[in-house]
């Protein structure tokens, strides 16, 4: 039997090689993303739909604890009255947004549907945006300690991960001030880096570890929630701040992880953060801008509900 006269291998001139072309899906695949889990933790809230008048700042008054009381009355002498002392946090509006303006003629020869893949990249864009905005504020709080026997982000060197004794000790200082757990939870939340929490794991093994689902109504587990070590509750996310050339020779990765218990952050809102499609504003109406723009601030209202280790990882970037 002959062997076949007309095959795919066939070069141009050929229809073998005219008609077998690369052909592109017509969708498109979204990027990955970490989850947006750092405003969760904002308990403090104000909106300018909810509040009295727009402004900016936003001002919260936060009452000082009267000192106990424990030396006995006289019985014929009356008490001298004292009072109560405050003192305030407040939030700035800051504004936010980012925005695509693709031309009429890409819309039309592209193979992908442009419209559908700028809005749903501009909605992902504007919730990990904030989200971050709401992170770099936490990890700018005054409380910070350092892994191993560093005292400082420049002496950081090899080996010094964060240990079990670290999230004891960040335990032993929020609870030491009287600070209570978040809303909705039983425990201080930590956000934690994936390379954080393979140095974690690898000490203390899963053993010692409470599955989320044993502690928490499922409605009440955070994203990415790890589980309970030490009665602190973990939050793994790959948007864990990180600080490149740092420690003892400035080679290392420095990773911040939080610790945070109730009113760590406040939130303010004077437009929540929204998608806009706006235009044609041109002569030829051929330019439609994807955006989304917000007016919102954050701030740490009580830092004593607020620490930060800063320490490397065995995985991270660091000097060999």
């Amino acid at each position: 039997m002959p062997a076949p006269s007309m095959t795919t291998a066939e070069g141009a001139g050929y229809l073998g090689g005219d008609t077998v072309k690369e052909v592109f899906n017509r969708g498109a695949l979204e990027a990955y993303r970490a989850e947006n889990v750092y405003r969760r933790v904002a308990d403090v809230k104000w909106d300018e739909k909810a509040g009295p008048m727009p402004g900016n700042p936003v001002t919260f008054t936060i009452i000082k604890a009267i000192a106990p009381q424990t030396t006995p009355l006289s019985e014929t002498v009356e008490p001298e009255p004292g009072s109560i002392e405050d003192t305030t946090a407040s939030i700035t509006l800051a504004e936010y947004g980012h925005a695509v303006k693709p031309t009429r003629k890409l819309k039309l020869t592209s193979f992908l549907g442009l419209d559908l893949v700028a809005v749903g990249e501009i909605t992902a864009n504007m919730e990990e945006s904030v989200d971050i905005v709401a992170r770099d504020v936490l990890c700018a709080g005054d409380n910070v300690l350092y892994g191993g026997d560093a005292t400082d982000r420049d002496e950081l060197n090899t080996g010094d991960v964060l240990s079990a004794a670290n999230i004891r000790r960040a335990r032993a200082y929020l609870r030491g001030k009287s600070t209570p757990p978040p809303p909705g939870s039983n425990a201080y939340i930590c956000y934690i880096h994936p390379d954080v929490n393979f140095d974690v794991q690898t000490e203390t093994g899963q053993q010692a570890w409470s599955a989320p689902h044993v502690y928490a109504d499922p409605s009440a587990i955070y994203t990415g929630e790890l589980g309970m070590f030490g009665s602190v509750r973990f939050v793994e996310n790959e948007n864990a701040k990180i600080l490149a050339d740092y420690g003892s020779d400035a080679t290392f990765d420095v990773y911040a992880t939080l610790f945070v218990g109730r009113q760590a952050l406040g939130e303010a809102v004077g437009d929540p953060q929204h998608v806009i499609i706006a235009g044609p504003f041109d002569d030829l109406q051929r330019f439609v801008s994807v955006g989304w723009y917000a007016l919102l601030g954050y701030a740490r209202i009580r830092e004593d509900s607020l620490l930060r280790y800063e320490t490397i990882s065995s995985i991270g970037a660091n000097a060999a």
